[in-house]
C-alpha cells in the first residue's frame, strides 16, 4: 500500500524542528521513520518526494548555520533504499553518497548512534568489513542496544560467513509481530532479510523456507515479502505451483514488473513440466504462458539460478527445442549468460556454457558476460568464464578496468591471474592502476604492478600519472607502493 502522506508530513515536521530549533524532533522522526522501510521499492514518486523533503530540511539548516544530522542520516537511508531496490546490495554511486551524508552527520555529532549504525551498513555493502565492525562497535559504545544494532552486526557476520556469530546476533532480535515494523524493536524487514540470507548462505533450505513463512506472517500486507518468497519458490525450491500461488498473492497486494516477470517465468516452467509429465495439457499451458508474456522476456532472466534448478533447466531446454537460441537477448540486450554472470553462481554459468552460450555477445551497453561479472565483483563467475578459454585478451583487460574502476579487488585479482591486460586504458587513457590510486587500494595496486602495469602511464589533458593521483588525494598507502616500484 502507498505510504500515507501524513507520514511524509511527520518526517518534514521532524526535520524542520531539527533545522529551526537545533534539536531533533525525536518523536516525529520515530513515527515517520518506518515509512522508509515500508515504502514500496518501485514507488519512485514517493521516494522522490521524500528526497525533496530531506533536501529542504538540509537547506533550512544551512540557512540557520547548523547541521541537520537527522536529515543527513535519513538521506543516507534513502540512498541505500534507492540504490538497492530493497535487496541487500546497493550500487556504488548510492553507497558513496550515503557514506558522504553519514560523515557530515558524524562531524556534527561523533556519537550519533543512527549514523554510526548506518555507516556500518554502508561499509558492509562496500566490502569494507573491518571499518563496518569499527562503526558498529562505536555505536554500541555510544549506547546503542536495540534490535537495529544486532541486525546490522548479523548482516556483517553473514557477509563474513560467520554463521555462528550471525545466529547469536539474530537471537537477540525479537520476531516482528503482524503490523509491527519498527526497526528498533524487532529489526523490521531488515531482520527478516537477514534471517533469510543466513539460512540461504548456510545452504539450509528448510530454515530458509521457515524464515520466508515467518516473514509472510509478520508482514501479511507486504507485496515485497510475498514477491521475494515467490521468487525463492520458483528459482531455488523449484515449486512451480506454490510460486504461482504466492506471486498471485503478491500482485493482488501491489504488483510490479518484477512480480509479473516471475509469474510469466513460472507459467513457462509449468508448460515445460507439462511437456514431460502430461503432454496433453501442454498446449493449454503454453497458451496461458503466451498470454502473459513472451519466452524472450524470461529467457535471460532465468540465468540467475538455472544451474541447480531442474524446473528452469527444463524450461530453457524446451525453449531451445522450440527453436530459440540460448543467446536470445532479453530487455537491454542481456542474454541468460550475462544475467548469470551478474547475479548468478558459477554453476549457472557452467550449465549455460554447456548449452553453447556465447561469451562474446554484448548487451545494449556494450558489456559482455565477463564485464558484468567483474562489475558485480563476482570472482567465482569471472573464473568460470575465464575457464571457457575463448575470451580475447582485450575483453579481459576491459573487464579488469571495470573491476578496478569500481574498487572490486577480488574480481580484479582473478582477472590479473588469468592474464588480463593490466595496461588496458579507456578513451581518456585511464588505467586500472590509476583507479587503484584513486581508491587508495594498495593491495590492488601492488597486484597490478607485480603483473607488469605501467606505473608511469599518463591520463587525460593534464597527463596525470597514478602517483600524481595518489598524492593529490592524500592516499599515502598506495603512493608508497607506487614509489617502491619507482613510479614518477
Amino acid at each position: 500500500m502507498p505510504v500515507p502522506f501524513r507520514h511524509l508530513a511527520l518526517l518534514a515536521l521532524a526535520l524542520a524542528t531539527t533545522a529551526c530549533e537545533g534539536r531533533p524532533g525525536d518523536r516525529e522522526v520515530a513515527q515517520a521513520r518506518p515509512m522508509l522501510d515500508a515504502v514500496a521499492c518501485h514507488d519512485d514518486e514517493q521516494l522522490m518526494l521524500i528526497g525533496d523533503l530531506l533536501q529542504q530540511a538540509k537547506v533550512a539548516a544551512e540557512t540557520a548555520s547548523t547541521v541537520n544530522t537527522a536529515a543527513h542520516v535519513e538521506t543516507a537511508r534513502l540512498h541505500l533504499i534507492r540504490g538497492s531496490a530493497c535487496t541487500m546490495t546497493a550500487d556504488e554511486q548510492h553507497l558513496r553518497m550515503a557514506e558522504s551524508e553519514l560523515k557530515i552527520a558524524l562531524e556534527e555529532d561523533p556519537a550519533q548512534v543512527d549514523a554510526l549504525i548506518q555507516l556500518g551498513r554502508v561499509h558492509t555493502q562496500q566490502g569494507r568489513y573491518d571499518e563496518a565492525a569499527a562503526a558498529l562497535d562505536r555505536a554500541g559504545k555510544a549506547g546503542a542496544t536495540d534490535a537495529q544494532l544486532h541486525v546490522h552486526r548479523a548482516l556483517l557476520q553473514i557477509e563474513r560467513r560467520d554463521w555462528q556469530g550471525a545466529q547469536a546476533s539474530l537471537e537477540r532480535v525479537p520476531p516482528c509481530k503482524p503490523g509491527q515494523q519498527e526497526l528498533r524493536v524487532c529489526g523490521g524487514k531488515l531482520a527478516v532479510a537477514a534471517r533469510i540470507n543466513l539460512y540461504t548462505g548456510m545452504g539450509d533450505r528448510a530454515g530458509t523456507l521457515r524464515a520466508y513463512r515467518e516473514s509472510i506472517a509478520a508482514f501479511p500486507e507486504s507485496a515485497f515479502m510475498h514477491g521475494n518468497y515467490a521468487q525463492y519458490l520458483l528459482r531455488e525450491a523449484g515449486d512451480i505451483d506454490a510460486a504461482l500461488d504466492m506471486v498471485g498473492r503478491a500482485m493482488a497486494l501491489r504488483g510490479n514488473r518484477q512480480m509479473e516477470l516471475t509469474r510469466i517465468m513460472a507459467l513457462y516452467a509449468r508448460w515445460a513440466q507439462r511437456l514431460e509429465q502430461d503432454p496433453a495439457a501442454a498446449p493449454q499451458a503454453r497458451r496461458e504462458a503466451e498470454v502473459a508474456g513472451s519466452p524472450e522476456e524470461v529467457m535471460a532472466a532465468a540465468g540467475c539460478t538455472v544451474g541447480g534448478n531442474q524446473a528452469l533447466q527444463r524450461m530453457l531446454l524446451a525453449f531451445l527445442r522450440s527453436g530459440l537460441s540460448i543467446d536470445t537477448p532479453g530487455p537491454k540486450g542481456n542474454t541468460a549468460l550475462m544475467t548469470a554472470a551478474a547475479c548468478g553462481e558459477p554453476d549457472d554459468i557452467r550449465w549455460l556454457l554447456a548449452q553453447g552460450a556465447s561469451t562474446s555477445a554484448r548487451n545494449a551497453y556494450d558489456a559482455n558476460a565477463l564485464i558484468l561479472a567483474a562489475s558485480e565483483n563476482r570472482p567465482g563467475n569471472v573464473q568460470a568464464l575465464l575457464g571457457k578459454g575463448e575470451l580475447e585478451a582485450a575483453a579481459a583487460g576491459e573487464a579488469l578496468h571495470v573491476a578496478a574502476s569500481r574498487n572490486h579487488t577480488a574480481a580484479a585479482r582473478v582477472l590479473i591471474q588469468g592474464g588480463a591486460d593490466v595496461n588496458h586504458a579507456d578513451e581518456r587513457g585511464f588505467t586500472s592502476l590509476m583507479a587503484a590510486a584513486q581508491y587508495d587500494n594498495a593491495e590492488l595496486a601492488r597486484a597490478l604492478l607485480d603483473a607488469g602495469a605501467d606505473a608511469d602511464a599518463r591520463s587525460g589533458e593534464k597527463q596525470w600519472t597514478a602517483l600524481m593521483m595518489a598524492q593529490g588525494n592524500g592516499h599515502d598507502a598506495v603512493a608508497q607502493v607506487l614509489r617502491e616500484h619507482e613510479a614518477r
